[in-house]
């Protein structure tokens, strides 16, 4: 209900929507004579949170952009509900135009992308991160600009967790963190470079018709998003650009210093490609001009002195620990990252955060997310994942101790993701067998393998996905890995050791991906095992020693859908003879091809 309070200004409240966080009305402001959207949020956050809330509505009034809605007023209700006014703007959230559209068209998403790197340029600028960049957060509507965009709900993230990314205590899925950065599925501090990944995610949705990464629930998407590189978006959307598709892909490379470093980078990468494109039309060269002079701004400004957003982190660190406490997922969780004038939180810590404590004071293993990751072990310690409830990935690609002997102490954990670094033994492969909620298992860098260990797989009906990386296989893994049935995405980056009669063991086993990346023994004669398999997507990149002469095994390739074929010994000329057998879009510069 809403209280007195608001009847003395605001007239003709009209509920337009209720959520985990509150409800929004739209009214008539007496006083400013206008109508506006008041956000009226649960009673039941504790004094904390409502200091928080404060704060975070205080910090994002300061910012003043034609992209960003205004916020007019706040404060709390004569029954301390707090409440924030914003101006009313007539339009449809873009979560409701895919759900209706499923897609933008190019030139329509280029004019939202260019204002939304806009209006984060300035509120980063401001020292202000959003940490819930989605679709749901980016309002559409028409003016005299034509289709134009305003973000909401900068900073309120820090003080909920929308129900739409949470879990309940059994962990059944309300909503997954689809646009979410891997360092805050991680439980990371989030910085510009996390709103940089979301805005990555929604550019791939307003193209795709879909997010980039997604799992059947909130634990598994979190996972993907710090495991998985998502499909490039040639693939399933072949009529975006190669260029549009390269700075998409960076904004969601896995590690934040791995892609554009703020915003206005973002934003010239964006125009510079743009000005060089036959796409361009009067009003996408406005949005680009605007975006870029809200760039060169922000440069010219933050040149000479030391970013907001660095001291905010400073000052932030204090309470890392505890953000990430109320990030991972527990019942009723509180965001506290903090802007530079955030009073201390007030926290309450269950029983099950206390055990998570203990567990993390455990020597060579902590706890990141929902991934429990371990340094230096080897196997007797991992008794200690015991103290890990409800966990259920594990990392330990900086063990390469571990043989394996301790992979029976997981097997009661019921992991569904296990990635393992160099001494694993084929003998141990007897525990993966008993781990019947497997769905994907890494191993890095292992060259003591026969094969025969592969074999304890053939009974794990969820295992979807295995990455063999740098490994040394034989004819005979390949043999049994074929009999893995559920497996729908086989990488086999860098192995060595195996022959076109391994590869050909693939013949009757349908894969969505098999990616040979950088298999220096993969030349024509080697190929040649491919001939007549079953593969949606194939990646050949960097096998140089593969030359036109294996197109035409290729062609045999049922079901194909996308060739990559980047940094191969495979010329234009044979390529594009491939593409026309087959009837593909050829993409000649970026070395790919794809069913039309």
């Amino acid at each position: 209900m809403v209280d007195q309070t608001f009847e003395n200004r605001y007239q003709n409240l009209t509920p337009i929507g209720e959520g985990g966080m509150g409800q929004v009305f739209r009214a008539f402001d007496t006083l400013l004579q206008k109508h506006v959207a008041i956000k009226v949020l649960t009673n039941t956050l504790s004094d904390g949170a409502k200091i928080r809330f404060q704060t975070e509505a205080r910090v994002t009034a300061r910012l003043n952009h034609p992209n960003i809605i205004g916020i007019l007023n706040f404060g709390l209700t004569g029954d301390h509900s707090p409440y924030m006014v914003m101006e009313w703007v007539d339009g449809q959230d873009l979560s409701e135009f895919l759900r209706q559209h499923n897609s933008l068209h190019l030139r329509d998403a280029l004019q939202v992308f260019f204002q939304i790197g806009a209006a984060l340029t300035h509120a980063h600028g401001k020292g202000v991160i959003h940490r819930d960049l989605k679709p749901a957060n980016v309002l559409l509507f028409e003016d005299e600009n034509g289709l134009s965009i305003k973000l909401l709900d900068f900073g309120i993230a820090k003080v909920f967790q929308d129900e739409h990314q949470s879990l309940t205590a059994s962990g059944t899925l309300l909503g997954s963190p689809l646009y979410m950065s891997p360092e805050q599925c991680a439980g990371e501090k989030a910085d510009a470079r996390s709103d940089i990944y979301s805005f990555g995610c929604l550019m791939y949705a307003c193209l795709a018709g879909r997010p980039p990464l997604r799992g059947a629930t909130a634990i598994e998407t979190m996972s993907l998003h710090r495991n998985t590189r998502p499909e490039p978006l040639g693939a399933i959307a072949p009529n975006t650009p190669g260029w549009l598709d390269e700075i998409i892909l960076k904004c969601l490379e896995k590690k934040p210093e791995d892609r554009y470093q703020n915003t206005a980078i973002l934003v010239t990468a964006l125009n510079e490609a743009y000005e060089a494109s036959e796409i361009r039309t009067a009003e996408l060269d406005n949005a680009a001009a605007s975006a870029s002079s809200e760039a060169a701004q922000e440069v010219k400004a933050t040149k000479p002195k030391l970013p907001v957003g660095i001291l905010m982190t400073l000052l932030a660190v204090s309470i890392v620990f505890i953000t990430w406490m109320c990030a991972v997922g527990f019942k009723n969780p509180v965001i506290m990252e903090t802007s530079d004038d955030l009073k201390k939180p007030f926290v309450t810590l269950t029983s099950r955060e206390l055990t998570e404590i203990k567990a993390l004071n455990e020597p060579g293993i902590e706890l990141q997310g929902n991934t429990a990751r371990g340094t230096n072990l080897v196997d007797e310690q991992l008794t200690m994942c015991s103290n890990f409830p409800g966990v259920h990935s594990f990392n330990f690609l900086e063990s390469p101790e571990i043989t394996g002997s301790g992979l029976k102490f997981l097997v009661q954990l019921k992991p569904k993701s296990i990635k393992l670094r160099a001494g694993i033994k084929d003998r141990y492969f007897k525990y993966f067998s008993r781990m019947r909620e497997l769905e994907y298992l890494k191993l890095d860098n292992v060259e003591s393998l026969d094969g025969s260990g592969f074999a304890n797989l053939r009974n794990l009906e969820r295992l979807e996905y295995l990455s063999l990386e740098r490994c040394k296989l034989t004819n005979i893994a390949l043999r049994n890995i074929a009999l893995v049935r559920p497996v729908k995405i086989l990488e086999l980056k860098g192995t060595f050791g195996y022959d076109a009669n391994g590869l050909a063991y693939l013949r009757g086993h349908p894969l969505k991906v098999l990616d040979l990346t950088a298999v220096e023994d993969l030349n024509d004669e080697t190929a040649s095992g491919l001939g007549r398999t079953h593969i949606s997507t194939l990646l050949l990149n960097r096998c140089h020693n593969v030359t036109d002469k294996s197109l035409d095994v290729v062609k045999t390739i049922e079901g194909l859908q996308t060739f990559v074929y980047t940094g191969t010994g495979i010329t234009r000329r044979g390529a594009a003879k491939l593409a026309r057998a087959l009837g593909f879009a050829n993409d000649g510069i970026k070395e790919t091809m794809a069913k039309h």
